[in-house]
């Protein structure tokens, strides 16, 4: 038995060190975006609790990519103009900060991509744990190694934003409610509250999650105010210190300023343009469905839907439908619509049920099921090796591929 376990941990560690491996191995291929100098270089000033760049988001994840960098002994350009203002809408301060410094801008960008994915890899373990408590144990084998080669999990794993951060704590929040609603304690609570507070300072995608865990509390427990919700409500207010305390309190004020730039442009009228089928469109509320249908994998679609119908009346997959569809409706709702990393945070709840499918047809008693599962999965490794290590750019078969994905966005 104890023999068994431990196969079990080294396929388990396995696993998740040839995702990192692969997610690494990417990173050494691209050169750093705009949005990653900025992201690193805001991170940086954050460390010190100085939050005059950076407001487009809340500054934890940002920190936590640039606090290795504390080790490199960075130099810190405080006499650029853009810093001395407080804006850097030209980027001289994150030019500066990357090509000017002691250290090449190369092994900056590369320090802080590690921490991305070691987000990543957290987020697989916990994956795991989750799925081997709604299921089983080869349930949950088979959604990591889904989610290990979802080539857009890869792609922003490997990519120094605050994107994989965020699909981290909002996973987490709904996975220690999940805990919390099934086992309440005092540990649990804390820990709801925690996580949530973490998802609150990380990015504003987290503005979601006080609805969603009210809606799922109240179709779970069938009452919309009883002594749990106002634990639940308690939760919110740890969250909230959480997000101060990051802020170092003196810099909630630079938070507020955030959530109006945030809401203004999220619900306001946008100049940015978004390419959508051979044209340009101000916003479009099919955007995110056309990414979604071709920019997955189509191994990863199928065990999707089939993992929908298959848990559609289970009670505990109500934890996996009303993240998905709020984080889905939310992104096509908004006049803000900036490609795929909008919607990276309901992937993992996907992960969950294709896995579940797949576990389903891999242990089907007919020899075809089985075989007709380990041949997708076999196209989805294949998929991945062809893509290699252009993850981000992946486009499936129904898109035409990478190279005509761009006539579609």
């Amino acid at each position: 038995m104890e023999k068994n376990h431990s196969r079990k941990r080294i396929f388990l560690t396995l696993i998740l060190s040839l995702f990192a491996i692969l997610s690494l191995s990417h990173s050494l291929f691209r050169w750093g975006f705009a949005d990653e100098i900025g992201t690193i270089a805001d991170g940086y000033s954050h460390l010190f609790f100085d939050f005059r760049m950076g407001q487009n988001n809340p500054p934890l994840s940002k920190q936590l990519m640039a606090l290795p960098l504390l080790f490199l002994n960075l130099d810190f350009p405080v006499n650029e103009p853009a810093w001395k203002i407080g804006h850097d809408a030209n980027g001289e301060y994150s030019h500066s900060f990357f090509f000017k410094n002691r250290v090449s801008h190369e092994k900056i960008i590369l320090v802080s991509r590690m921490v991305s994915t070691l987000f990543a890899c957290i987020l697989g373990l916990l994956l795991f744990l989750w799925a081997k408590q709604l299921w089983d144990q080869p349930t949950a084998f088979c959604s990591l190694i889904l989610y290990s080669l979802w080539p857009a999990i890869l792609g922003y794993s490997s990519v120094a934003q605050t994107d994989m951060a965020i699909t981290l704590a909002f996973f987490a929040s709904i996975f220690v409610l999940w805990k919390y609603l099934n086992c309440p304690n005092k540990k649990t609570f804390f820990i709801l509250g925690l996580a949530t507070g973490l998802a609150f300072a990380t990015k504003l995608t987290s503005i979601l999650l006080p609805p969603i865990q009210f809606f799922i509390h109240s179709l779970r427990e069938k009452s919309f105010f009883n002594k749990r919700f106002f634990y639940l409500a308690a939760a919110w207010g740890i969250a909230i210190f959480v997000l101060i305390l990051d802020y170092g309190i003196f810099g909630v004020p630079r938070f507020i300023d955030t959530f109006r730039w945030v809401l203004g442009n999220t619900l306001g009228v946008r100049e940015s343009q978004v390419f959508f089928f051979g044209k340009s469109y101000a916003y479009h509320p099919l955007y995110y469905g056309a990414i979604v249908l071709l920019k997955n994998p189509i191994p990863i679609l199928f065990f999707s839907i089939f993992g929908t119908i298959l848990n559609w009346k289970k009670k505990d997959t109500l934890f996996l439908f009303i993240p998905i569809l709020a984080l889905f409706i939310s992104a096509s709702r908004s006049k803000i619509q900036l490609g795929e990393r909008f919607i990276l945070p309901l992937y993992p709840f996907l992960a969950l049920l294709a896995g579940s499918a797949f576990s389903f047809c891999y242990r089907h008693s007919k020899k075809m099921v089985r075989f007709g599962s380990l041949a997708l999965l076999l196209w989805l490794i294949f998929s991945d090796i062809v893509t290699y290590p252009y993850y981000l750019s992946y486009v499936n078969a129904l898109g035409g591929g990478a190279d005509k994905g761009w006539r579609y966005m």
